[in-house]
């Protein structure tokens, strides 16, 4: 799964992650550093569950959209 912060925050500032429990972790814990404290993810149907689940116990704000309405958002550029 990909994800971003800010271009500011680190580089590179768009990482992949697997999505195993501990690559999981391992994204709460580069977001964190980053200090991040809100999260849009797009909504994958179940297999969004465990991230989200993972992302809300480590204390984000976690927000699932909708990518057909996502996709209309200004400055987007790419699927990434």
């Amino acid at each position: 799964m990909y994800a971003c912060v800010p271009e500011d925050q680190d580089e590179p500032s768009v990482r992949v992650f697997q999505t195993c429990t501990v690559a999981r972790s391992a994204l709460a814990n580069w977001l964190a550093a980053c200090g991040v404290t809100t999260v849009a993810m797009e909504s994958t149907g179940i297999y969004g569950i465990p991230g989200d689940e993972i992302l809300e116990a480590r204390g984000f704000a976690v927000h699932v959209l909708n990518a057909r309405q996502l996709k209309h958002v200004p400055g987007r550029k790419t699927d990434v």
